[in-house]
């Protein structure tokens, strides 16, 4: 099941994303910042910053989909909230224990699963400890 996460974050008018990926040093928490325009002459953006990432995959639609929960989809960010990959990561063969990694500032009821999609580009699968969501009249700074 899936629900909406925020309906001002759509992907309808975008080309694809600026993605960046933050990996830090001794264990700290890895970060995936995205940004693109929402307007067609460029006159508006979004960004999307996940924090505290255990997990991301991105998958061309050229290239096929590798998802199996492929109803939960939208050209906007959504939240999985019965993720099979939450699942896979929390209960698998390797069994991730946030607090293990991140220390106490994480337990097992902080992590979800986002999704986000661009057409023409491919989707995005995020599982993460929280994010944050921002619009602006231009690009962010690289």
């Amino acid at each position: 099941m899936s629900d909406s996460t925020s309906a001002s974050v759509t992907t309808g008018w975008a080309d694809p994303p600026v993605v960046r990926v933050l990996n830090q040093p001794a264990g700290n928490p890895t970060t995936v910042e995205m940004h693109w325009c929402t307007a067609p002459d460029g006159a508006q953006w979004a960004s999307v910053t996940f924090e505290t990432v255990l997990a991301y995959r991105w998958s061309d639609f050229d290239l096929g989909d590798p998802r199996t929960d492929r109803d939960q989809f939208e050209f906007g960010l959504i939240r999985i909230t019965e993720s099979e990959l939450v699942d896979q990561l929390l209960n698998g063969a390797d069994r991730l224990d946030p607090a293990e990694w991140y220390g106490s500032s994480m337990a097992r009821g902080d992590i979800r699963h986002y999704r986000i999609a661009f057409d023409d580009h491919g989707v995005y699968d995020i599982v993460c400890g929280g994010l944050h969501i921002a619009h602006a009249p231009e690009p962010p700074p690289r």
